[in-house]
This record gives C-alpha cells, structure tokens and sequence, in this order.
C-alpha cells in the first residue's frame, strides 16, 4: 500500500533583516518621492494663486 500524500500547511517564512532593511529603504524611498511631488503641486498651486481662483468655504 502507498503512502497517502498529505498537504503541508504552508508557514510564513520569518522575514530576514536584511531583506527587511531593503522593503524599509524602498518604503522611505517612495515616501520621499510623494513628498517632492506634493511639494511641487503646492507651490505650482500657490504661485498660480492669483488667476481668479474661487474660493469655497
């Protein structure tokens, strides 16, 4: 008789340092790049203020 082949429950393999270290450098890295862009929105904004924009309160 054969043996019966049972599905092993698939673990999360713990999540090593330097792999680690690399996803925080990536996260901070597009961090910084949406803070530039929202920058620069907001100063193209605020140097084009004064178009007759509506203001809404």
């Amino acid at each position: 008789m054969k043996p019966v082949k049972t599905k092993s429950i698939n673990r999360p393999r713990p999540v090593q340092p330097n792999n680690l270290k690399q996803w925080a450098l990536l996260g901070a890295v597009l961090f910084l790049i949406a803070a530039i862009i929202s920058l620069y929105v907001a100063w193209k904004d605020l140097s084009t203020s004064g178009t007759g924009g509506e203001v809404v309160i």
